[in-house]
């Protein structure tokens, strides 16, 4: 009689799913990994490209700054030669290339108690920088030019003051706040 083979087979399927996901599982938390390592050097260079970026301005805002003439600081200039200057001004011994060669206002400003603001301008020539050539007074509720609300209260020519305005409240408060030069 011949023998008859036994064999076992045994079923590593379910094994093998199991070290299947596994892997996968793994590889899932390498590929994170490497994400958010990524995601830090690039943090990492756009921080460092911000501080370069911020270094940068600030460094050519200085040298700006220094090297610019019309902005250079006032403690690096050369207070000899200004001083000089400004005492040549005053004494009235100016020099063509010292002198004021386009008319200019000057404003002054007066608050009011209610929070308004008086101002008065003084136009003056180059010929003659004593005496002011036309004068104006109004009153404002805001010194920016886009939301000034302006009322003209008074005006100087030829040395004759001209009310321009009859509200009562203007002539008693705001009126006398008007700093024009007259007696010239």
């Amino acid at each position: 009689m011949r023998k008859i083979a036994e064999y076992t087979v045994h079923n590593y399927h379910p094994y093998n799913v199991a070290v299947d996901n596994e892997l996968a599982h793994h590889a899932a938390i390498a590929a994170a990994v490497r994400e958010e390592s990524r995601l830090r050097r690039a943090k990492i260079w756009l921080f460092a490209a911000g501080a370069f970026a911020i270094i940068s301005l600030a460094v050519s805002l200085i040298v700006w700054l220094f090297t610019s003439p019309a902005m250079s600081l006032p403690i690096f200039a050369k207070t000899s030669e200004s001083a000089s200057e400004l005492g040549a001004l005053a004494r009235g011994d100016v020099s063509k290339e010292l002198s004021v060669s386009t008319r200019f206002n000057v404003f002054d400003k007066s608050p009011m108690a209610t929070g308004e603001i008086v101002i008065t301008s003084k136009e003056y020539a180059p010929e003659d920088l004593n005496t002011p050539e036309y004068q104006y007074c109004y009153v404002t509720n805001s010194t920016e030019i886009a939301n000034a609300q302006q009322t003209l209260l008074a005006e100087v020519q030829n040395g004759r003051v001209d009310v321009k305005t009859n509200e009562t409240y203007l002539l008693e408060n705001a009126l006398p706040l008007c700093t024009f030069k007259t007696n010239y």
